[in-house]
């Protein structure tokens, strides 16, 4: 039995296809046990957009959205575990405003990612990063505001799930040449300490620029050293993603030291495990 998918999209946010019910059908067909959608949280008002049809446009369809998997846990009760989540931006100087719209929802969990640093989308178009990067000093310097913001996101709390640790790695002219350990150690502690867990995203096998899932091998490497608890998210945009290269990614981390992966029921972990 495949573990858990916790990391899925919708047509809600604008840049993902089919309706939520294939989503939970291909779940069915490929045996997973337990799916979670975690749609991208809408911008707090007041927030300028750094790039279109990024998240859920506003919180009346995010409450659509919701209602949504609301009726399909209670359709599908008996044939699959269907949990609600949201994905949210870590935006600097929002925490507040976020923590506030975000309280009202009963999530089974929340992914914190970073796809904005210093207001520019990183993950949207390679160009858009390769313009902001020269504005800050070159690659290298996007990498360590990257980190920054990680570090910021981590310590800060409020989230379940870190999501697609590397990202910046998306696009070729991305790629960093520095061994960045010294610092990454330093944010997988932080990570145990508040029990935070590390998403192992499949997306990256079919969109990162080295075919490699989110984080790399060898920052997973890391990750298993340093006790950190990790999860399974496909990032499926399309309903024939969910559960994507599960059989491969199982296998790594077993390989690495991971017996169990985290699933979440009202914010409560549950630990699955690691078939083999």
């Amino acid at each position: 039995m495949l573990s858990p998918d916790l990391h899925i999209h919708t047509f809600h946010c604008g840049h993902a296809t089919g309706t939520m019910e294939e989503t939970v059908l291909s779940a069915v067909a490929v045996g997973l046990p337990e799916i979670g959608f975690s749609d991208h949280f809408p911008y707090p008002a007041g927030f300028s957009a750094p790039a279109p049809d990024c998240v859920i446009p506003s919180l009346e369809e995010f409450r659509v959205y919701a209602a949504e998997v609301r009726r399909l846990r209670e359709a599908y009760a008996g044939r699959i575990v269907i949990r609600f989540a949201a994905e949210v931006d870590y935006l600097e100087g929002w925490g507040e405003r976020q923590a506030a719209i975000l309280e009202p929802f009963e999530f089974d969990y929340t992914i914190g990612s970073i796809h904005i640093v210093k207001q520019a989308a990183v993950d949207y178009r390679e160009d858009v990063l390769l313009s902001a990067a020269d504005e800050w000093g070159g690659v290298e310097a996007a990498w360590d505001l990257y980190w920054d913001a990680m570090e910021a996101m981590i310590r800060g709390g409020g989230f379940h799930i870190v999501g697609h640790f590397d990202l910046l790695k998306k696009y070729p002219g991305g790629v960093s040449v520095r061994n960045h350990e010294e610092r990454v150690r330093s944010l997988f502690a932080a990570m145990k300490s508040s029990g935070l867990v590390l998403e192992l995203n499949t997306g990256g096998v079919d969109r990162a620029s080295d075919r490699a899932p989110y984080p790399s091998v060898r920052l997973l490497r890391l990750a298993a050293e340093c006790g950190v608890e990790v999860t399974l998210g496909s990032d499926a945009h399309a309903p024939g993603d969910v559960g994507r290269h599960f059989a491969d990614a199982a296998r790594l981390l077993r390989s690495l030291g991971w017996t169990h992966t985290v699933g979440f029921e009202n914010g409560e972990k549950q630990y699955h495990p690691i078939p083999g």
